[in-house]
């Protein structure tokens, strides 16, 4: 979560000037500007965001979250974005194995029984010789 936040405030300060808001605050785990949008990063647990609200979750390399955290871990966050109209929920991993929730969604998503799956899940896919850089040399 704090690489995350990193990346977001590398982005910030390579936003051209005119289009940069303020900001209110600017730490390692929150970044609200003067518009009150806000960035956050919460630790994985069963309670992290409870009492917020948000349009936007990424869950980050879900499938390492250990089973005895993720479904409560998830059960918990859920509620964050389900207020919002138009939230989204994206969650990041690399595979690892087939069981768990992550294994579950992914499988949901690519079901091509009735075109969508029930949940509304899309899978996107990006092998690591898509990524710009990225050689034989550097897989082996």
């Amino acid at each position: 979560a704090i690489e995350i936040m990193d990346r977001m405030r590398i982005a910030y300060e390579y936003l051209p000037h005119w289009i940069k808001p303020g900001i209110l605050v600017y730490n390692k785990s929150e970044i609200t500007f003067s518009n009150m949008s806000s960035i956050r990063a919460f630790a994985t647990s069963s309670s992290a965001s409870r009492g917020f609200s948000g349009q936007i979750l990424v869950v980050d390399e879900m499938a390492f979250i250990p089973k005895n955290v993720v479904d409560e871990f998830f059960a918990s966050v859920m509620p964050v974005v389900s207020s919002a109209k138009n939230s989204k929920v994206i969650v990041v991993s690399t595979p690892n194995g087939t069981s768990g929730l992550y294994y579950d969604i992914w499988c949901q998503a690519n079901s091509k029984e009735s075109g969508q799956n029930k949940e509304g899940w899309k899978p996107f896919r990006i092998d690591w010789w898509e990524v710009p850089g990225r050689t034989e040399a550097w897989k082996d």
